[in-house]
């Protein structure tokens, strides 16, 4: 007899707060957006005939998070010596290579060490392979 008289007054509050317009959602926090934007040159030039003497088609960019799980790997054309891509807030770190048509390395891998998306700027990181790291 007990237990009914407290099931019904638990079902007669949840009846009541239901009709009250009380609506509770849970969100998740916000993350920031921002983006990075990587600008390179092969033997510190930026002429698209750099590219194609060294068979470079592709800048192939691996992002990682703070933990090192990687994120995304991104490319863009060689020629084009930039390459952009948005990013929640936070800290990463990355590898770059240069590739050619088959996806086959013609640089060396370049490490670019810890750096901070923040949220609505645009980090711009200057990135140079120089002559020694070509193939």
């Amino acid at each position: 007899m007990h237990f009914s008289k407290v099931f019904f007054a638990l079902a007669a509050s949840l009846f009541a707060a239901s009709q009250s317009g009380c609506l509770v959602i849970a969100s998740e926090p916000y993350v920031g957006r921002g983006s990075m934007t990587m600008s390179f040159t092969i033997d510190s030039s930026n002429h698209a005939s750099e590219c194609v003497y060294y068979g470079a088609d592709q800048l192939e960019v691996t992002l990682f998070d703070a933990a090192g799980a990687p994120v995304i790997t991104v490319d863009a054309p060689c020629e084009g010596h930039d390459l952009s891509v948005e990013l929640d807030e936070g800290e990463y770190s990355a590898e770059a290579t240069l590739i050619d048509l088959d996806g086959f390395p013609v640089s060396d891998t370049l490490v670019l060490d810890a750096f901070r998306v923040i949220d609505q700027t645009d980090l711009v990181i200057d990135l140079d392979f120089p002559a020694d790291a070509m193939r």
